[in-house]
Order: C-alpha cells, then sequence, then structure tokens
C-alpha cells in the first residue's frame, strides 16, 4: 500500500528528504524482492535509485542536515 504524500511544492525539507529516501527504498526493496525483472527494468531502477540518492545527498547538503 502506497503511502498518500502531499505536493511536494507543500513540503518542509525534512518532509521531502523523508519523501526520497522512501522512493529509495521501495526501489531497493523491488530489486532485491522481484525474481521476474528483467535485465532492462534491472537497470532503470538502478539509475533512478541513483538519482535519488544524487537528490538526496544535494538536498542535505543544502539544508545542512
Amino acid at each position: 500500500m502506497r503511502i498518500r504524500h502531499k505536493p511536494l511544492s507543500e513540503m518542509d525539507a525534512q518532509e521531502y528528504l523523508n519523501f526520497l529516501r522512501q522512493q529509495y527504498t521501495e526501489l531497493s526493496n523491488t530489486l532485491r524482492n522481484d525474481q521476474s525483472l528483467t535485465r532492462e527494468e534491472m537497470d532503470s531502477i538502478s539509475k533512478r535509485m541513483a538519482n535519488l540518492s544524487d537528490q538526496m545527498d544535494r538536498h542535505e547538503n543544502a539544508n545542512d542536515y
């Protein structure tokens, strides 16, 4: 079950960081648990995870968490 989030524009800095972490965790769990993924799907998920990781790093650095 997906948690419904408020719009990104209404999130404060910590809520946004938590949102990014949740997205990363969901993708990580999919990679770990879904044995039916194709190589292309795994590559796509890995790229998305890398992008989320970069966003989290930038966000943490910008907000000095």
